[in-house]
């Protein structure tokens, strides 16, 4: 699973507006009809947003290329403030914004997928593995079990290199069970992602 950015070439300026008017407007094309990023939510999901590219999904890529110590720890301590924020955010809901999967999660969700299998150990971000965190963890496999999602994550197409070094790999056979996350948060464990 790739998540599209757009960035205006003269000045490299993200284009966010844009892309929520493509989505808006082809929002049966591909993905599964939805609107992941309500009008009523894109101030809250853009400020989410922000802080986990900053510190999460561009905070391993900063960890793991760090050439001192302290770029090191400025990458890596807020890298886990954010993981613990979620954490503990998550602890009574099901996603980011409460039942709706919105572009944050979808956003979330690819660095968490990689992360024990990648950053953990290769990129050096190895505090605490996303298996350690219960919420974050269910959440991971919540998602991973979206119909469709699952056929997106291919750990064997992570860098050969990068996998097979991390001593805290994880298995993608881990992903499919089920989580006791749904009943403990309220949602009965029928109930399929996608509403149906």
């Amino acid at each position: 699973m790739t998540v599209p950015v757009l960035f205006q070439v003269t000045n490299r300026v993200r284009l966010r507006q844009l892309l929520a008017s493509v989505e808006s407007r082809h929002s049966t094309i591909g993905a599964k009809p939805g609107d992941y990023y309500p009008q009523a939510l894109r101030g809250d999901i853009d400020t989410v947003n922000a802080r986990i590219y900053d510190t999460l999904n561009n905070g391993v890529y900063k960890a793991g290329f760090a050439t001192t110590q302290a770029a090191y720890e400025e990458a890596v301590i807020p890298l886990f403030d954010t993981l613990d924020w979620l954490e503990k955010l998550l602890a009574d809901r099901r996603f980011l914004f409460g039942d709706s999967l919105t572009e944050a999660d979808i956003r979330l969700f690819t660095t968490l997928i990689r992360f024990d299998a990648v950053y953990a150990g290769h990129f050096k971000c190895n505090i605490r593995r996303i298996a350690d965190y219960p919420n974050l963890s269910a959440y991971t496999r919540d998602i991973y079990q979206w119909s469709g999602i699952a056929a997106t994550v291919n750990p064997e197409s992570y860098p050969s290199g990068l996998f097979l070094i991390s001593p805290l790999r994880t298995s993608a056979s881990n992903w499919p069970s089920r989580s006791r996350r749904r009943r403990s948060i309220g949602i009965h464990p029928g109930r399929r992602l996608d509403g149906r």
